[in-house]
């Protein structure tokens, strides 16, 4: 599903929710860069990769360090949670006697359009390696490697 997601265009997904943001970002990987949880080896996985030419890259067994990348986008990600009424915190001394479902403020859906905000405002504010924001790191990378014609998304 997260893969479908990311690879679809979003626009009828922002519909829906009555997000409106620009987010034109959709296509297929050239490859999906995975740990070795069990999920990530099963067969329909890799045969949906290899159907549409995307790569499938395992992290080395014990190397966290080489998904850096994308546990800073988490730590920056739960960051954001944490500051929202209802958070749950990281672990139970944390958390100490704070009542997170009686202070949640939101519904489920609710949330669902507060975190399509958030990767928008990601996406939208330069990063410090990329030195552009993602959007337009991506934009860049689209206009020279359009889709395949004939590839339907």
């Amino acid at each position: 599903m997260a893969i479908r997601h990311a690879v679809l265009p979003k626009e009828e997904w922002l519909e829906q929710r009555r997000i409106v943001v620009d987010y034109p970002i959709s296509g297929i990987p050239d490859a999906q860069h995975l740990d070795n949880a069990k999920e990530f080896h099963f067969q329909a996985l890799a045969r949906g990769c290899q159907q549409y030419g995307i790569e499938l890259i395992y992290r080395p067994i014990r190397t966290p360090h080489y998904g850096g990348h994308i546990e800073r986008l988490i730590g920056t990600m739960i960051g954001e949670v944490h500051l929202l009424p209802g958070t749950t915190f990281s672990n139970v001394v944390d958390k100490g006697d704070y009542d997170a479902e009686g202070r949640s403020c939101m519904t489920l859906q609710e949330f669902e359009r507060w975190l399509a905000f958030q990767v928008s405002i990601y996406h939208n504010n330069v990063h410090r390696v990329l030195g552009v924001t993602p959007f337009a790191a991506w934009s860049d990378l689209r206009s020279t490697r359009p889709l395949p014609l004939g590839m339907d998304l």
